[in-house]
Order: C-alpha cells, then sequence, then structure tokens
C-alpha cells in the first residue's frame, strides 16, 4: 500500500478569522479542523461559510492578509506618505 502525504504551504490569513487560511493550493483550510473548507453558491453568490456565517468571495478579498509580504513598520508607513506628497 502506498501511503501520500501533501504539504500544504499557508499563502493567506483572513483578518479577524485566525483559524482560516489559503493555501498554494489555492483552497482554504481550518487549522482547528484540519479540513478543507467547500466553495458554496447559496442562491446567486459564490463564497465560504467561516465560524457558522456565509461569507461572500467580494466581502471575503478585503479581508485577506498576505503572508508572503513583509509587514511595513510605522516609521516606513509614514515615509511612504511623506514622499507621495511630496
Amino acid at each position: 500500500m502506498t501511503d501520500y502525504q501533501f504539504l500544504h504551504v499557508p499563502k493567506w490569513n483572513i483578518k479577524n478569522h485566525p483559524n482560516y487560511y489559503f493555501c498554494s493550493n489555492n483552497k482554504l483550510h481550518n487549522l482547528k479542523t484540519r479540513r478543507q473548507a467547500k466553495k458554496r453558491v447559496k442562491v446567486y453568490s459564490v463564497g465560504y461559510t467561516i465560524e457558522g456565517k456565509f461569507i461572500t468571495l467580494d466581502k471575503l478579498k478585503p479581508l485577506l492578509i498576505n503572508l508572503d509580504q513583509p509587514k511595513l513598520t510605522d516609521l516606513e508607513i509614514l515615509i511612504k506618505q511623506l514622499n507621495k506628497t511630496l
């Protein structure tokens, strides 16, 4: 019998939902249950059920936090804002 293991690398976190993340395979995973969350269609809306609430893809997109990007410090943010105004 052959045993396969799959490695899922988290790429995106969801703001205010620390137990859910999107992986390198572009699927939503639940960290607590270690299962994939299925994409659902409710009436005409496409989305996911996260912690018992249905969230459409349009509302989910602004909540995503990219894990690959380095986080900016407050000083770097101020410098960028000053450069834009000059």
